[in-house]
Order: C-alpha cells, then structure tokens, then sequence
C-alpha cells in the first residue's frame, strides 16, 4: 500500500483528542459537601458498568472516525494486482501535438513549450525500467519512437522538437498509440495526449470501445493534458497574387496581400514586409479589423530576369508558420511582339505601338514590357517561340495554308497569338482561314459584323492576370464582330449585352486570345479609352507566359522540372516537412523531365538535379489550423468523457502519473467508513441519553 498525500497521516494521533476533552470535561467538577444533602435519598443514576462501557464505546467511535478521516485525507491506494516483477514497471506513450496551431505564441512561448514542458514533466516522474514511446502529431507514423527504457534519448528527442507542417487528429495519435502498446507484455500502461483546444484535431476523437489495437490495449488508461488558453487571437495571410502577369525587369507589378484577422480584437498598425528571396523590397503598416480579411495592393520592382521567390509576412500575429505567405515569380525580359498584316499604315499600328512602347515612342526614361515589330503579310517570316514571344494577326483577310500551319506550330510549341478582324474581314475569310470547323486556332467562328453604339465591357472569370477593369467601362462602338457559340469558359470579356469580346482558347503549349475589335485603332473608341493601354499589355503578358510553367499551384498538383543535360538521371526533391524525395527523370533529346506529384502539404518544394540550384514550386491549401476554432472547457470535457479519457490540468499531472502502477484509490470507501462510524456514534449517544433520562425520573 502507498500514500498520494503521506503526511497527512500524522492526523491519526488526533484521535485521542475525544479522550482529552472527555477527561478535562470531568476535571471541570469538584465535589462540595453540603450539609442538608444527607436528609436525601441516594438514588443511582446510569453510575453502572453499563453506563460506564456505553461511555467509553462512544469515545472509541469518535476516535475511530477522526483517524478512519485521517488515513482517508492521505489517499492510500493498493498495490498493482501483477506479477511482482512487473508490478513496479510502467508502459507510457506520450503523443504530443506539433500541428501548426501549436505554433500560437502565448506570453513569449508557443503551445509547443507548454506541451513539451509537460512532457518532460511525465518524464520525470516515470522510473528506471518503466518503457517510453514518442509518438508526434503532425509528423507520419514512420517517425514514430517505439517502446523503449532510454527516458533520456526520449528526452532529447523532446527538446530537439518543432511545429510541424501538417495537420493532426488526435484520433490518429489514439491509433498509433495502440499500435505501440500491443506489441509488449501485459503490464500498466497509460497514454498521455498533450495538445490544445483545436476543435478540428479533436472533432474525429473515437469514441469509448472504438480505439483500434489488440484486446490487451483496451485497458489503457488515456490521460489527456490540455495546453494553452482559449484565446483566439490569430492573423495570417491568406494569399499573396501577381495581379499584371508576368513581371518585365525594372517595370513596376502589383501584387495582392489578403490577411485575416480571425480575433474578435482589432488589428491596428500591424507590420507586414515582402522580401525577394533576403532583399527588403517593401514594407508597410496596415489595420486590419476584427474578424475580416483586408486586401492590400502594392507595388513592387524586381531588377533582374530569372527566378524570384517573393514573401510576404506580417506580425508577429498569433501562428508564426502562417504569418508568412510565398509566391513563386518568373520575370522575363520584354515580350518581343510581332504583328502581321496586309497593310502598312503607319498611323494604323500608333495606338499599338504607343500602349506596348510608351517609353521608347515618348522618348523618356523607362523600361517597356515589350518591343512591336510590324511586317507585312508578303514577307511572312518563320515563326519561332524562342524568338518571338507573341504573334498579332491583325485583319488578314486570308490566309495560305503554309502561313495557317506556321503560325498552328508556332502555337503549339508554346507561342502566343492574338487574332483580331479588320475591314478587309470577312466571316468566310476569318473561319476559312483560322477557325476551320472548330479545327482551327479560333476559339469561335464569326457569323456576321454589327453596328451598335455605346457598349459596357466587363471582366468576366478570366484567366488574364491584370484586374484592369474594376468597374465596367463604355465605349463607343461603330463596328463589331458577333462570335458563333462559344464556350463559357473561353469568355474573357463581355459586353453588356452578353456578347463576347475576347474569347480565349489553348492550343498545344501556346495560348490563343480573339478580340471582335480591331488591335489598333478603328471600330471603336477603344484605342483612345484609358482601358486600352492595360487591355493590351494584360493580353500580352498573358499571351507571352505560355511557355513559363506554373508554379503556385493547390496541393495535391503534379509538379514537372525540365533540365537540360542533367548529370544525373534521378532528381532530388526537397519538401517543407524537411524530406528530401528521390525521384527518376524520364529523358528525351539530352533534356530531363522530372514529375513529382506527392505535393499533400503546403509549402515551398524544390526539384533539383547534381549540379543545379533547381526549381521552386509553392503549394498552396486551406488555412485549416490558422482559424484557432478552440473547444470550451465543457466542450472539451464532454468529448473526452464520451472516450474514456481523462482530462487533467497540467498543474495536476504530477499526481496522476503511475497511477496504474499504484493500483485502486481508497479514499472513497474509507470515507464511506468514516460516516459510518458518525451514525453509528450518533446512534449510541441518543441510546445513552435516552436511558439516562428514563432512569432520572
């Protein structure tokens, strides 16, 4: 037998205290000898043995009842019914949360302090012999630490812990836990699950008589440690954005900052930075109120071409992991633009020349997205994506077929085209020439032209990058062409009348935008419209970045790197959760193409090859951990009473480690004994009153 509390059993000598009050009672009274007392007639009064054995049973009773109290107050707690050479061993699984919502700093520390203070704190308390696994949430089951008796590696792997990437379940923790504990022998054995209030980790908790394993884990006892406060106080960035498409070396592009602010507490002043891989290119303060998401607009400069990586991040506001957001960025050098036509005019391509060149037309200092080249329709020259990032067909009334299947290989390897109608078009030219029953590079056909003045152009779910048009525009319209059926998702640009006026298609690698306007001017006051400079640099940018593949994509998404005469034929790829994947390049023409497609956490991926500094990639997914939905106290302590779990504080987890070694509490029935004693007590003195009184009479 052991005592949680052993010194309270020092109460036991308060147990004599009935006999010292019933001796001092009896001290109190001196017997006086009065003269006429001796005319009276004696007449005993419960002076017997019987009176005297009832008086002396109730100071036993009350004696009793204060040490049963005592030895109750010391909480003795029987020793474990196995086998002596097991008795005094201990199996303990500690499953410790490292998802990201434990990452929320608290007074200077994360949850993860507190959760693996805690640890530490089972770990003391445990003994030579006892056997201790590690089992942590947010991390896969493969680095899972079995059963073992080397508390210190334990220990160390505690101290070396950090917030992991994923997301947890303590469902899951449950499950990996029984999967250690079936594998030894039939000794006590307690699971310690120490995580936060996250309501989405605890939503799937099994319920009692649901947990998986072998029947020898049923027994385990599952203790429970909430760490952290029920405060909800956190702000993140939701995304960041290019909102021109592909950025020009030295030209200004905008990008987009969404931050969230899930408290119920404003955010005022709250610093945010965007650096370009550790250069500080931007920095603000913003306000953000409680509960909404605000959207910030800035605009950055980016000097060189090739690869960036830009970051935003704020705070500090809560979760470290998702006070930063990244966006993977390709700046090109200037789009090389060429236009062909049947015409020559000079004052027909000024407006275009202008919108793309404004710079080198104006003479001023300033880079341009892009350089125009304007040949005629004779001097058709060979086409080739390497060298010409985009092709504007501007109004050839029809075209030969070696010119039709130039410009279908010049698209299909990743060029952009623009194809725009003119006066010298026709219906029959134009789906002769480009649409070809729906065969050709046209997204639609065109039925007819019509006259209509002042019509609104809006945005529709487009895939232009440019957000240039924030509200509808009016134009004034003297001529149009009217597109044939096309698809909803090939619509760019609508007028208000729900016509298309830029329908969009892919068409091998490359792109291809219509437009039932003119390119240049004509038609239209669009040329003219303070739309028309952002229209046609969007369009371009769009057009031009066929070839550059995509790399901020959703999770779950196949990620492709290409090298060129790598010198390896496997590749390396290294995720955010800090493995580094091997996987095989398929080769073809001395080139590599390396396809990784196990992209389950968000975060920065690099595929790389010997040599080579490789190819970043952002996944991007839901913010699930950073909304901090937290259980209540009550919430809390119901979901766990449904699965047989403990709930423990923190500050008392000290008092249940071992219990299963310790064996069953009997507090409770020797309190039980004690009111025992009291009635029985009472009983026996209303009995000895009673005759007292009867015999008086």
């Amino acid at each position: 037998m052991k005592f949680a509390n052993i010194i309270l059993l020092a109460g036991i000598f308060a147990a004599v205290l009935p006999l010292i009050l019933h001796l001092l009672g009896r001290a109190r009274y001196t017997p006086v000898q009065w003269g006429a007392m001796m005319f009276l007639a004696r007449k005993p009064q419960g002076t017997g043995d019987g009176y005297r054995r009832r008086q002396w049973g109730l100071l036993l009773l009350r004696g009793g009842a204060i040490a049963l109290l005592a030895f109750a107050l010391a909480r003795p707690m029987l020793s474990s019914t196995a086998n002596t050479s097991d008795a005094q061993r201990l199996a303990v699984v500690i499953v410790i949360d490292a998802s990201p919502s434990m990452g929320h700093m608290e007074h200077a520390e994360s949850r993860l302090d507190l959760a693996r203070r805690t640890a530490l704190t089972v770990l003391g308390q445990l003994r030579r012999g006892d056997q201790v696994g590690l089992i942590t949430l947010g991390q896969p089951a493969n680095t899972d630490v079995p059963l073992t008796t080397d508390l210190q590696d334990i220990a160390s792997r505690l101290a070396s812990l950090k917030v992991a990437v994923a997301p947890a379940t303590i469902s899951d923790g449950q499950r990996r836990a029984a999967a250690l504990l079936a594998q030894i022998e039939e000794v006590p054995r307690e699971v310690y699950i120490i995580s936060d209030r996250d309501r989405i980790a605890w939503a799937e908790i099994e319920p009692r008589g649901a947990q998986t394993g072998s029947a020898r884990t049923t027994a385990v006892k599952t203790i429970a440690i909430p760490v952290g406060s029920t405060a909800n106080d956190n702000a993140w960035i939701e995304s960041i954005t290019l909102t021109d498409g592909l950025p020009v070396p030295g030209v200004p592009v905008n990008i987009e900052i969404n931050v969230r602010n899930g408290s119920n507490v404003d955010r005022v002043q709250m610093p945010m930075t965007v650096r370009d891989a550790d250069e500080l290119i931007d920095q603000v303060s913003i306000d953000v109120p409680a509960m909404s998401t605000v959207t910030v607009r800035r605009r950055v400069v980016l000097a060189r071409a090739g690869s960036h990586m830009l970051t935003a991040t704020i705070g500090p506001a809560g979760i470290p992991r998702d006070d930063t957001a990244s966006l993977a960025v390709d700046v090109v050098d200037p789009f090389r633009v060429l236009a062909i036509t049947d015409s020559l005019d000079a004052d027909e391509f000024a407006h275009l020349r202008l919108a793309l060149m404004p710079y080198a037309v104006s003479g001023s200092q300033g880079v341009d997205i892009a350089r125009l080249r304007v040949v005629k329709i004779d001097d058709w020259p060979s086409l080739d994506p390497r060298r010409e990032s985009v092709v504007i067909l501007a109004g050839v009334p029809m075209l030969l077929d070696r010119h039709v299947q130039a410009l279908e290989n010049f698209v299909a390897d990743g060029g952009g085209l623009l194809i725009t109608p003119s006066d010298r078009t026709t219906p029959q030219s134009w789906n002769a020439s480009v649409y070809l029953d729906g065969d050709g590079l046209a997204p639609a056909s065109i039925e007819s032209f019509s006259d209509r003045a002042a019509l609104a152009m809006s945005l529709t779910a487009s895939p232009l990058a440019g957000k240039w048009i924030k509200q509808p525009m009016t134009i004034d319209v003297q001529k149009r062409a009217i597109f044939g059926d096309a698809a909803a998702e090939s619509r760019v640009i609508d007028y208000a009348d729900a016509a298309p006026m830029v329908l969009r298609r892919n068409f091998g690698q490359g792109r291809v935008l219509a437009m039932s306007l003119p390119a240049t001017s004509g038609w239209s006051t669009l040329a003219s419209s303070p739309k028309y400079l952002p229209l046609m640099q969007s369009m371009i940018r769009y057009l031009g970045s066929a070839r550059v593949s995509e790399r901020n994509r959703p999770t779950s998404s196949t990620l492709e790197a290409r090298f060129s005469s790598p010198q390896d034929r496997s590749a390396w790829v290294a995720r955010p959760d800090g493995r580094a994947d091997r996987i095989p390049m398929t080769m073809s023409n001395d080139a590599g193409l390396a396809v990784y497609s196990n992209t389950d956490l968000p975060g920065i991926y690099n595929i790389r090859t010997a040599g080579t500094r490789g190819v970043d990639f952002v996944i991007f997914g839901a913010h699930r951990d950073s909304a901090l939905e937290l259980l209540s106290d009550a919430e809390l302590q119901s979901l766990c009473k449904a699965a047989d779990i403990t709930l423990v504080k923190p500050d008392a987890i000290s008092a249940r480690i071992g219990q299963s070694r310790r064996g069953p509490e009997l507090t409770l029935p020797l309190v039980v004994g004690v009111l025992s004693l009291l009635g029985l007590e009472l009983l026996v003195a209303h009995r000895t009153t009673t005759l007292r009184q009867r015999r008086g009479q």
